[in-house]
């Protein structure tokens, strides 16, 4: 996934985004609109329409989400791909 996560990095760069959007949530939220996963190629990406609200609060593990865990609302529902499970995030 390192290379995906890359990939995305440099796709937004290659678009002009500034400095500030190429983040990783940034990434994560392009690899997440693509429909890009571990298993998947960027030639199967795709453009599905789906809510901020599912993006944010999705994660691809535990790893990732204690890295925004401090960006997080309180009471926010909170996904974890590899888990296939949600929680609520109450510690504010």
């Amino acid at each position: 996934m390192e290379k995906k996560i890359q990939d995305a990095r440099n796709i937004l760069q290659q678009i002009g985004m500034p400095l500030s959007q190429q983040n990783d949530i940034c990434v994560y939220t392009l690899l997440s609109l693509a429909g890009i996963t571990d298993d998947s190629n960027w030639e199967e990406a795709d453009n599905q329409w789906i809510g901020i609200h599912d993006i944010i609060t999705a994660f691809l593990n535990i790893d990732t989400y204690r890295k925004f865990v401090k960006e997080i609302a309180w009471e926010t529902e909170v996904w974890l791909a590899d888990a296939r499970a949600y929680d609520t995030y109450e510690w504010g």
